[in-house]
């Protein structure tokens, strides 16, 4: 491996910086683009998809590294508090989900920051990010269309004053987007709350134990902005006079589809673990 003052390992550093704050920069652009549903779900997930792929590769190959572990350790820190602290007082949900996204960023760094410092051979913990990853997916694409399938009268409902008492009238969609609050909160039972899990338990035997500290209180901060929502849709009345419209079929599908996927994957992770394990032995061989 080249040394660490020659150009390809600078070059390496820099590459992996730039993606990193690409990856972390993802979620923020959806709040000023994000003007339909197709952008919406382009920016929180398949932008965050792309520039975790480029910037695991980049960590694949720059083997073992102390410093650009730090770096990315520092990375994980700032994006977990910011971005929970930035979604902890929003109301309109898409902007939620938005800032929230930033904090997941932070979370999926962990594992990163425990393969550099012992080169390629913690495959476990690169594992790890990517039943992640594919839990976040799930679990957000679930939630944006739980929320397009929302409608009072002509309008999208977003805000926490637009979803309320919708539990009663919107029995499924309000279910949907319950599960995906809830797994996107870490709550047992679901896809979420295994990844996490994988992720500390990781973080725990490589000795990163203030990373999961800094983790756990940020995700107890994610508790409460992720409840108010399920609390709006079942224990407030609705404000709006007009019938909710029913949503075409095609989404009452996908949200079938995700909301079984958040449970399943919750319970039994083997079938992800397992590709996961595959997607990184064959990346790195």
């Amino acid at each position: 491996m080249a040394g660490a003052g020659t150009p390809s390992l600078r070059h390496q550093r820099i590459s992996l910086l730039e993606t990193c704050l690409r990856f972390a920069h993802a979620p923020s652009q959806e709040i000023c683009f994000a003007d339909g549903f197709r952008k919406q779900v382009d920016l929180a997930v398949a932008v965050k998809v792309a520039s975790f792929a480029a910037l695991f590769r980049i960590v694949l190959a720059t083997g073992e590294s102390n410093a650009l572990a730090q770096m990315l350790a520092a990375v994980s820190v700032v994006t977990m508090v910011l971005g929970n602290l930035a979604a902890l007082n929003q109301t309109n949900l898409k902007r939620m989900l938005a800032y929230s996204g930033i904090a997941h960023t932070g979370y999926l760094l962990i594992p990163l920051v425990l393969t550099l410092p012992e080169g390629r051979g913690q495959q476990q913990a690169l594992a790890g990010s990517l039943f992640y990853l594919a839990g976040y997916m799930v679990t957000t694409l679930g939630g944006f269309i739980a929320l397009s399938a929302i409608r009072q009268g002509d309008r999208d409902c977003e805000t926490l004053d637009g979803i309320k008492g919708l539990g009663r009238k919107r029995p499924l969609v309000a279910l949907a987007l319950t599960l995906s609050m809830l797994s996107l909160a870490g709550i047992p039972l679901t896809v979420g709350f295994m990844g996490k899990l994988m992720i500390f338990s990781d973080a725990i035997t490589y000795g990163y134990l203030y990373l999961v500290i800094i983790a756990i209180v940020t995700s107890m901060i994610s508790i409460y902005y992720y409840l108010r929502p399920v609390i709006a849709l079942y224990f407030h009345e609705s404000q709006e006079s007009s019938e909710p419209v029913e949503s075409a079929w095609g989404l009452h599908l996908a949200m079938t589809i995700t909301s079984l996927a958040i449970v399943f994957f919750g319970l039994r992770p083997e079938f992800v673990v397992n590709l996961s394990k595959r997607a990184v032995e064959a990346i790195g061989s």
